[in-house]
């Protein structure tokens, strides 16, 4: 196995802390039911970080779930199915010590019988279905685009393709009609008309497909910054985005503005991505947000200032530059955190406030740190990225 991320030391609370925390357990653990604790053998550098921590302020922890709680609650995250009464029966008479583990594997591999005696694997379906809402397939206008999207997902994960490759696949893809290359319709599905519906409007495009690649990919929320800029308006609600300007996102969607999408077939649910867009027009009207004033716009990554480099093209620099990032695999693991565990690390998990992210660098009062856990996010994204 390779090495496992070392979790740091837990540094100890303030009295004050101490009183309110030893006060918060009390008042939680008199009303739990009595009885013995099973103990938990810590399993891997997560354990440490979640039991570290409790160990660290006496927060008493369950005990560990017993192989019927187990079984079921594993089929459901990983298939979206509940267990087979024989799987049930059988898992419980199994008494391989690594069972558990071994469940896992099998789930995530077993086909079985479909709709028509065709083989499926739950796991892919359960999957396919996540990534489906997430990047929104559902989306009425693609037509048959959206079967295309949809096989184009279930044949990424069965194919185990990296998820940096997956999203720079989405985000440069192009030359051809999103009914024949699935990724094309990632972009399709976020157009914007014209007050002729025939007509795609450029700049609120490009706009979109930053505001909505920001939001899945980093977790950053760009829509209010995209009519605004932050200061005045948001030191209550995010401290990082009050910090960003308007023509910030205006650089970002530059990014996109080098390529088209319009409707050359005759059929307004078929789009083509071609690369022969104008560049960037500030002059160009918007139909959904206020008009844009005069600036100088040149495509840059939001997060670093980083620009393409020589002879670079665009999708493809900003689809470096995202994947590459730390916050991209932050956003990603805390995703699928927040689907497991029914809350994120940082939560709600598209509302990321950079500016309250490192606990050596605290935010100032009366703001505290976004993740209930912040080292453990660093080391899961780190795990991710390798």
């Amino acid at each position: 196995e390779k090495p496992k991320p070392k979790a740091k030391d837990h540094p100890e609370p303030s009295a004050g802390q101490r009183k309110a925390l030893d006060e918060l357990t009390q008042s939680i653990g008199s009303r739990l039911p009595a009885g013995p604790v099973i103990p938990v053998q810590r399993q891997n550098y997560i354990d440490d970080y979640i039991l570290g921590k409790m160990e660290r302020d006496r927060v008493p922890h369950a005990g560990l779930s017993s192989d019927t709680e187990f079984v079921r609650r594993v089929t459901l995250d990983l298939t979206g199915r509940l267990p087979e009464v024989e799987a049930i029966r059988s898992f419980v008479k199994d008494t391989n010590p690594d069972k558990r583990e071994k469940l896992i594997d099998s789930l995530v591999a077993t086909p079985v019988a479909g709709l028509r005696g065709q083989l499926t694997t739950p796991f892919l379906d359960r999957w396919s279905y996540w990534f489906g809402d997430l990047f929104r397939i559902n989306d009425g206008h693609l037509s048959k685009g959206r079967e295309i999207f949809y096989d184009y997902l279930y044949s990424a994960l069965q194919e185990n393709l990296p998820y940096d490759q997956l999203v720079r696949e989405m985000l440069t893809a192009g030359s051809r009609s999103n009914w024949a290359n699935g990724p094309v319709n990632y972009l399709a599905r976020d157009y914007v008309n014209e007050t002729d519906d025939s007509i795609i409007n450029n700049e609120d495009t490009y706009d979109q497909w930053a505001i909505s690649s920001y939001k899945v990919f980093l977790g950053l929320s760009l829509e209010c910054i995209s009519c605004h800029d932050g200061a005045g308006h948001l030191e209550k609600i995010n401290l990082w985005l009050s910090q960003r300007s308007r023509e910030e996102v205006w650089n970002q969607a530059a990014f996109f503005a080098g390529s088209r999408l319009w409707r050359p077939y005759g059929d307004y649910s078929q789009f083509a991505l071609t690369e022969d867009g104008k560049g960037y027009d500030l002059n160009g009207k918007s139909v959904t947000r206020i008009g844009r004033h005069p600036a100088k716009i040149s495509p840059t990554f939001l997060l670093t200032g980083d620009k393409p480099q020589q002879g670079e093209g665009l999708r493809e620099a900003y689809a470096r530059m995202l994947t590459g990032n730390l916050q991209f695999a932050k956003t990603t693991v805390n995703l699928f955190w927040a689907e497991l565990m029914g809350v994120g690390i940082v939560d709600p998990p598209f509302s990321f406030d950079l500016a309250r992210q490192d606990p050596k660098i605290p935010p100032p009062a009366p703001w505290t740190i976004q993740p209930t856990h912040p080292e453990l996010l660093e080391a899961l994204a780190k795990d991710f990225q390798a």
